[in-house]
């Protein structure tokens, strides 16, 4: 992964930035990737070396202020390498951010080479921040301000930091004090030899030098520069390729984001080819909300149309990161590498395959409705704690790994019966199958799923089990199939005749065992012919019903929960069975509107 950022960061070494500036490469300041709502300023004036402070000032955070407030993280726990942080607790920033950093500097005087004059102005500019602690806090709460994220920062005499001599010089030698005290070895990025090691790599927040594992040196920091030697001048590229991903990169996920980084064994001559695939992919990305708002594509599926023509020398990694106290630290939720776009071709196949199979069914498939299931084990958490299992998941369909659907069966069900006890008419526990049943068969085409057989029974079925079949791989899940069907006629029968569906209770919550689906299938027939209404339609399907169940040893060999996923696929999908068999538009549409509208 880290080479592969580096080779962006020469690949890009020519790209025109999108915030063209005289500050040095290794000093650049942060920019942040996610939305921020807002600057606020504290305004000072300084004169004759006495300082004031003269309230706050709100300024938007864009183009003409990302670089001039010198937001550079350092430490979670103490100051940046400039008097600006993103606010958390407006006490508590302002403590430790920036008090916090005017102490810092006066701390380093002669480590900074600061002069007497410098000195004394910012000594003079701690003094009144301090002394007006509190009013600065009361100003900031009567702001009013939308909830949001904000950046607190000073303004001197109407200049921001990166304009002040005396705070851009502490920021600058700040950051390239990092650099002292060097070890001379082999780079592991350009290989060149007795060259300087930085100390201490600040690229990427998720590496540390205090957590077990196999490390160089032991768990002593002064010699942690073993693990990964890098000199300055790569630190510099893996910084710009670091910054380039983060920002432009960066793609939704349902309610995640992961970062796109492309692979490439190919050599130095075809980075031209990468640059041009980046700047491919990052205008591709800035059409993700007319493709939403159209409802054509949803944003996470649309990155894969430009990817999926790309050959399969270059290959692509996907990486979910977590960044936690406001940035500072960032935390590898999953990686998946060596995706190819082969794979992606592989992957909008199987979408499409199921929008064709599902139709007007489904708004079209996405990940959503994977994680519609594994998101929360109880919607009334507050925290997601199904994340795990929905990444592994992720992993398994980027990389063709397989996947038991029975890790998933306990998911679906649990949604699927809490819209069925809830909810009074039939619309939403069906709604909730069809997006399990769609992600069953994406994962089935997707090669992520093995099914044991195709079913081929010479019935007036077979087309449906075809059609439909992501799963009905055996005669006892297509018998089950077929008694959803019938146990939804009876309650559309109920609705029409009693405007009431008393055999939905017979149903047991949706936790029927195999001894209880049999006798559902004699008490529906008997329901039937109780109002007069056991069809000849509903006769073949009994029929075919006992005819695969007698094709069934008497162990099933399925969960409860596989049992009533297949019986409520066939309740959802009854018209199409009864149609079938021969019932006309009319009769399906009278009856089963009734159940709908009534139950």
């Amino acid at each position: 992964m880290v080479e592969d950022i580096y080779r962006i960061g020469i690949a890009i070494k020519d790209v025109k930035n999108d915030t063209d500036t005289d500050i040095e490469e290794d000093i650049m300041p942060d920019l942040i990737s996610k939305k921020i709502d807002g600057v606020i300023l504290i305004n000072l004036s300084f004169t004759n070396h006495d300082c004031k402070y003269n309230g706050l000032t709100q300024a938007d955070y864009g183009i003409n202020n990302n670089i001039a407030i010198l937001l550079k993280k350092k430490s979670p726990n103490g100051p940046n390498y400039g008097p600006s942080a993103q606010i958390t607790d407006i006490g508590k920033t302002l403590s430790i951010k920036i008090i916090g950093w005017f102490k810092d500097m006066l701390n380093r005087t002669q480590e900074l080479t600061l002069g007497k004059e410098d000195i004394v102005y910012l000594a003079s500019i701690l003094d009144t921040i301090q002394g007006n602690l509190q009013k600065i806090i009361d100003d900031y709460n009567t702001l009013k301000l939308r909830k949001g994220s904000y950046i607190l920062s000073v303004l001197i005499n109407g200049k921001h930091p990166v304009n002040n001599s005396v705070i851009f010089n502490c920021y600058a030698k700040s950051i390239r004090q990092q650099y002292k005290g060097s070890n001379v070895g082999v780079c592991s990025l350009c290989n060149r030899k007795n060259v300087e090691i930085i100390s201490k790599s600040n690229v990427f927040k998720f590496y540390t030098h205090d957590k077990p594992g196999f490390i160089s040196g032991g768990f002593m920091e002064s010699m942690s520069w073993r693990n990964y030697p890098v000199c300055k001048e790569c630190e510099i590229i893996l910084s710009r390729g670091k910054k380039y991903i983060w920002s432009k990169l960066n793609f939704p996920y349902v309610d995640m984001r992961y970062y796109l980084i492309p692979s490439t064994t190919s050599s130095y001559a075809a980075l031209s080819e990468i640059v041009f695939l980046l700047e491919r992919l990052t205008h591709k990305a800035f059409s993700f909300k007319k493709a939403y708002i159209d409802g054509q594509k949803t944003v996470e599926m649309d990155i894969w149309d430009v990817l999926e023509d790309e050959q399969d020398i270059n290959s692509f990694r996907l990486l979910f990161v977590q960044s936690e106290q406001a940035g500072s630290v960032e935390r590898i939720l999953l990686e998946i590498k060596d995706v190819y776009p082969s794979r992606i071709k592989r992957l909008h196949r199987a979408k499409e395959e199921v929008d064709n199979s599902l139709g007007e069914k489904i708004s079209g498939f996405n990940f959503s409705y994977l994680r519609y299931f594994l998101s929360k084990s109880d919607k009334i958490m507050e925290r997601k704690d199904l994340d795990k299992i929905f990444l592994d998941i992720t992993r398994s369909i980027f990389l063709e790994e397989k996947v038991d659907l029975k890790i998933l069966l306990p998911h679906f069900m649990r949604n699927i019966r809490q819209e069925f006890e809830s909810d009074e008419t039939t619309s939403r526990y069906m709604n909730t199958l069809l997006r399990a049943w769609a992600c069953t068969m994406f994962l089935i085409k997707a090669g992520c799923i093995k099914t044991e057989r195709g079913i081929t029974l010479n019935t007036i079925f077979d087309p449906l089990f075809k059609k439909y079949g992501a799963s009905l791989d055996s005669e006892i899940k297509c018998a089950l199939f077929l008694t959803g069907a019938l146990v939804r006629k009876v309650m559309a029968i109920q609705a029409y005749e009693i405007s009431s569906t008393p055999f939905r209770n017979r149903l047991r919550g949706l936790k029927l065992r195999p001894e209880q689906v049999k006798g559902l299938i004699t008490e529906a027939v008997q329901k039937m012919e109780e109002y007069e209404m056991y069809s000849k339609a509903s006769n073949q399907i009994v029929e075919t019903i006992v005819q695969l169940m007698l094709k069934t040893p008497n162990n099933w060999q399925l969960s409860v929960d596989e049992i009533n996923f297949y019986i409520v696929a066939g309740m959802t999908l009854m018209k199409e069975i009864y149609a079938l068999c021969g019932e006309t538009q009319e009769e399906l549409k009278s009856e089963d509107d009734l159940l709908v509208e009534k139950v």
